[in-house]
């Protein structure tokens, strides 16, 4: 172009922020020409002009270094005439670079300008410098809009600041697409808490410094101690000086390394370290740390962590270290990142993960009423903005203030909106969308094959691609060599044997969201008949995949039944959150069925697979577990179904076993052993005689009891039922010698007991099912190691039981280990934990997803808890209550402890007749019920006491 250059940022590479790299190259380029030597009297100058729109970019035309594409378009033109009017040594932007840039710099408005070939008046502006504004997102929204749909999650947040407040430090990680709000939830955080006595640190990632160590750190340091362009070097080392002192963070050595880490040392400041790099580095990631820790020792602190998936290693490296000693402090780190950032806290105790969702339609429409501030507008309009913008707030904002703003909409004397013509097609605001799409119309066969892989995933296989178009090999294969030059795609491996993925998900989220909702169904629809049909492996090893293709192609009850393998193949696996949500998949589908015998006996296909998955993670007694089993046992009824009864039925012995409705779960596990007399099934018996066995321990009648579950282990058969877990929860064998340890134990058959727990342990282990491992070191792990007042090995299984709740997101058999391993403490000398505060955690976990059984015990443990702090009162209150609701429960094999408990009590009292007699009614009982083992500690209790009066 003769002396002048013509740059395209957005092409043939798009950016979501590309009119703020445009303005960065443009100042980049006018400081970097003053710095150009004169030659022969001559002074280089430079002026730029930027616009921002769509063009169409055509073919190549011109020669040798003329060569360019051709762009068809006025934003070209525009540039060029902004460019005109530019002075030398200035850049001026157009209108939409204007307001697409937002606040990252500052400007001196031009007014309207006249420009050749443009019929009205266009705004410009001169861009001066980069601004002081500290945040992304603040620069890009001046005023904020309403917050809505996220009051939930803002909730979450508070609760997390009221913990942190109490010392109990958190973090949370707030993962969400661009434009969902993750900053702006933040923002509403900083709002709620102003008013509070905190520090407030915020750090901001930048793509431009993904490469430049601690780049956020350096710049919250920055923007904390008051820099400003016109500081001196020894005002910004004062005004830093001045920072660290705040956080008692002063020492010679941090006031070393900060003003070095700033590029202040050598500037009236302390001598450089005399370490080597690594060390030095070392030692500034632990100043950084102390300044921070400084802080809270003052008050609370809320840390603002924005855009972890553009950070530096360095600063994540810091963030590390940090976070592990957040737990300790009172602070709050919010740290918000894309979908693609692999979270590297997940999983801490005191890290929750919080993923945004795009807005309902009804928060959509809220939204856009906040932004027009109550004005309603065209019903059209509003279905066209849902529609178009998918709910995600940034899309509905910009679209909504582009409609407001353009002419499309006027306001009548009432304020409302109307449509000021015909409605003509709703153009998104410029975004990455637009960019991708505008290339991808160059030539259709690319756009069509983008659109087909994006309908099949963020990765797809050459081979399943080829089958679905039905398009000439060579014609596909120049299509996807387009895509992968262009950067839309990457690939991997030679043409014929390639997966490709898109280079990010918004891309492949532009070019599905193109497509109308009829060619999606059918190009979801035709995926999955290929994918039945020529890659039948898929079937077996991810039928997930299938049941999505099948759900979005509208073949709901072929999804159904794919979305029931999924489950059942999750499940397997002990994966139950991923097969909860593949059945409740499959539920989704089946509300699409129309009523009939048929879809009911679906409906208690899914239901009967859900039943173990929800009991392992929600617990057995949640509203949702049993609600699950109630309407199964309801399908069961209307279908007649013969083959489901058994799930069923061994799921409902769960739920009233863990409600603690023993009189329930009896009746129904006879009806089960009942039935399977009838159909001659042995793992049904099998099943049967387990629970039958399970409760005849609780109500106290051992002899009964091995009876039942002897029978039951003499048809259990390893080799067979092996799988069998994951149809009735746990596995039938190492819960039936789990039980059966218990009984013997009490029946006195103490060798013979030991061997069975550890068998059970063993068997559980090997499985590899973790539901059964729960239940193994809950009865013959804990429950045997407290009946046999083994303490060690007591809290060994507790502290195991409760690794394994927590890891595994097993919330009941945390809530159990939490119990047993206060009834470790309380039975041993005074611990560095309060069994008293560890007994009220686990029972107010319990009381979570309202888990009952064993209540008694519990309470017993509470009042050895009570009395181990010298509370003997309050302990026998418990003690009373215990007795009372084992009574009313039927959980009598309990009734001799708590009578033993209560003598003691009573003893250290010196109420010495109504310890005898507590002791006497404690050898009575347990007699009664055929425990050997309490029977002979109350005798015990008799007898040392008598001896003791002599």
């Amino acid at each position: 172009m003769g002396d002048g250059v013509l740059s395209y940022f957005g092409y043939p590479q798009a950016h979501e922020d590309d009119p703020i790299r445009a303005i960065h190259s443009g100042l980049a380029i006018l400081n970097a020409v003053t710095e150009i030597e004169p030659k022969a009297a001559l002074t280089p100058k430079v002026r730029i002009g930027i616009a921002t729109g769509s063009v169409v970019v055509g073919d190549l035309i011109g020669e040798g270094v003329a060569r360019e594409s051709n762009v068809v378009g006025a934003t070209p033109n525009l540039a060029a005439r902004l460019q005109s009017l530019a002075d030398p040594g200035t850049l001026v932007v157009a209108l939409e670079t204007r307001r697409l840039a937002g606040a990252v710099f500052e400007y001196r408005d031009l007014g309207k300008v006249s420009l050749k070939g443009f019929d009205s008046p266009i705004e410009a502006w001169q861009v001066l410098r980069p601004s002081a504004v500290e945040s992304r997102f603040e620069a890009e929204h001046q005023e904020l809009t309403p917050l809505v749909g996220r009051r939930e999650e803002l909730e979450l947040l508070l609760r997390r600041w009221h913990q942190a407040k109490a010392g109990e430090g958190r973090v949370v990680l707030l993962c969400g697409e661009p434009g969902i709000g993750k900053s702006r939830l933040a923002r509403a955080l900083e709002q709620e808490v102003a008013t509070e006595p905190h520090f407030r640190l915020r750090y901001f990632c930048s793509p431009y410094h993904r490469d430049s160590p601690l780049h956020p750190f350096i710049a919250q340091l920055e923007h904390a101690a008051g820099f400003v362009r016109e500081d001196e070097p020894g005002t910004k080392l004062e005004k830093l000086e001045l920072l660290l002192a705040q956080s008692a963070n002063d020492s010679a050595e941090t006031l070393t390394l900060l003003p070095d880490l700033l590029s202040l040392s050598g500037e009236g400041s302390t001598p450089p370290l005399l370490a080597d790099p690594q060390r030095k580095r070392d030692m500034t990631l632990s100043a950084l740390v102390q300044q921070l820790e400084g802080l809270a020792a003052q008050r609370p602190v809320l840390v603002i962590f924005e855009d972890a998936h553009w950070a530096d290693s360095t600063s994540l490296e810091l963030l590390d270290r940090a976070a592990e000693r957040f737990a300790q402090m009172p602070v709050l780190a919010v740290i918000t990142f894309r979908p693609e950032f692999q979270a590297r806290w997940v999983g801490q105790a005191h890290v929750a993960f919080m993923s945004l969702t795009p807005l309902a339609q009804r928060e959509t429409v809220s939204l856009v009423a906040g932004i027009t501030g109550g004005k309603a507008v065209p019903v059209e309009i509003l279905e066209r903005i849902v529609q178009r913008t998918d709910g995600i707030p940034l899309f509905v904002e910009e679209l909504t203030k582009s409609l407001l703003e353009g002419g499309l909409l006027r306001q009548e004397a009432g304020g409302d909106y109307v449509l000021a013509g015909p409605l003509p097609p709703l153009a998104i605001p410029t975004s990455l969308q637009d960019s991708l799409m505008a290339r991808l119309d160059r030539l259709a066969p690319v756009k069509e094959v983008a659109q087909i892989g994006a309908v099949i995933g963020r990765e797809f296989s050459y081979e399943l691609l080829a089958a679905v178009p039905g398009r000439r090999d060579a014609e596909l294969r120049a299509a996807l060599d387009q895509l992968t030059e262009a950067g839309i795609i990457f690939r991997h491996g030679t043409v014929s044997h390639a997966t490709f993925a898109f280079k990010h998900a918004l891309v492949q989220d532009a070019a599905y969201s193109t497509l109308l909702r009829r060619q999606r169904q059918s190009l979801h629809a035709r995926i999955a008949t290929v994918l039945v049909e020529k890659f039948p492996l898929i079937i077996i090893t991810e039928p997930e995949t299938i049941a999505h293709h099948q759900t979005a192609g509208g073949l709901f009850a072929d999804a159904m039944e794919s979305w029931l393998k999924a489950g059942q193949l999750s499940g397997s696996r002990s994966a139950n959150i991923e097969a909860i949500q593949h059945l409740q998949r499959g539920l989704e589908c089946l509300n699409q069925l129309a009523p009939n015998l048929d879809r009911d006996r679906r409906e208690l296909a899914l239901r009967c697979a859900m039943g173990p998955a929800l009991a392992a993670t929600s617990g057995y007694s949640s509203s949702i577990t049993v609600g699950t089993y109630q309407r199964a046992r309801e399908l069961i009824e209307s279908t007649g179904d013969s083959l489901q009864f058994d799930r069923v039925l061994s799921g409902l012995f769960i739920v009233y076993w863990t409600l603690a409705e023993y009189e329930k779960a009896r009746l129904v596990a006879e009806e089960l052993a009942e039935k399977s007399e009838q159909l001659g099934d042995r793992a049904t018996r099998c099943v049967a005689y387990r629970i039958l066995g399970s409760i005849h321990n609780v109500i106290g009648d051992f002899d009964r009891a091995v009876n039942l579950i002897g029978r039951a282990l003499s048809l259990y058969s390893p080799e067979h039922d092996g799988q069998l877990a994951y149809r009735y929860v746990h596995d039938l064998g190492v819960a039936a010698k789990s039980q059966l340890s218990i009984a013997q134990l009490h029946r006195g058959y103490t060798q013979q007991s030991i061997t069975l727990a550890a068998e059970a342990l063993e068997d559980a282990r090997r499985l590899g099912h973790f539901n059964t491992l729960g239940l193994a070191l809950f009865y013959a792990g804990a429950m045997h190691a407290y009946l046999r007042q083994d303490i060690p090995t007591l809290r060994e299984r507790a502290e195991e039981l409760m690794r394994h709740g927590a890891v595994h997101r097993m919330p009941q058999w945390k809530f159990i280990g939490t119990c047993f391993k206060a009834a470790a403490i309380a039975s041993g000398t005074r611990d560095e934990e309060d069994a008293v505060t560890l007994i009220d955690i686990g029972l107010k976990s319990g009381e979570e997803f309202d888990c009952r059984m064993n209540r008694p015990l519990w309470l017993k443990i509470r009042a050895d808890a009570l009395a181990q702090i010298h509370q003997v009162g309050p302990a026998l209150d418990e003690l009373r209550r215990a007795l009372d609701l084992a009574n009313r429960t039927g959980e009598y094999w309990i009734i001799p402890d708590l009578l033993i408990r209560i003598g003691d009590m009573q003893q250290s009292l010196q109420k010495e007749e109504d310890a005898k007699h507590s002791f006497t009614k404690a050898a009575k009982v347990a007699a009664e019920i055929g425990s050997v083992l309490l029977e002979a500690r109350a005798l015990l209790r008799l007898k040392n006491r008598a001896e003791g009066q002599r």
